[in-house]
């Protein structure tokens, strides 16, 4: 499954360096790894959000790419099959989402770097569940 994520971490890092409007998606054929043979297609999807600032990538175990979006105040998912992004927009202000990882049941976690909390989104719901971390948080 990780050879499959790979193109799409580079989709999305070159894709958050450019606003959405500006770019059009393109395509280009790349070597897959040494071990492997053949091509895969690249592709950039642009960030929906503006300066989304796109921190860090987890691949679910439905396949999903996840990511925060530090400025944007949400959780990114990146669908590869179908090139779509949905976003989860975080209902605290100004949490900058920073790490990211997605348990067996396919919740997503996240830590809230700037309000000292950990949020757990429930992606069929997209209700986000925030864990504080009281005085903890100043470490």
């Amino acid at each position: 499954m990780y050879r499959s994520v790979y193109p799409w971490v580079l989709v999305l890092g070159l894709a958050a360096c450019t606003r959405a409007e500006e770019t059009e998606p393109q395509t280009a054929e790349a070597p897959t790894p040494a071990a492997a043979s053949g091509f895969v297609s690249i592709g950039e999807v642009p960030l929906p959000s503006q300066k989304a600032m796109p921190h860090d990538i987890v691949a679910g175990t439905d396949g999903m790419i996840w990511f925060t979006e530090r400025r944007a105040n949400k959780i990114g998912r990146f669908d590869p099959q179908t090139s779509t992004i949905r976003e989860y927009a975080i209902d605290v202000p100004r949490s900058a989402p920073i790490g990211i990882a997605v348990d067996d049941s396919g919740n997503v976690w996240f830590a809230a770097s700037a309000k000292g909390y950990i949020g757990m989104l429930e992606p069929g719901t997209g209700k986000i569940t925030n864990y504080g971390l009281g005085d903890r948080a100043k470490d």
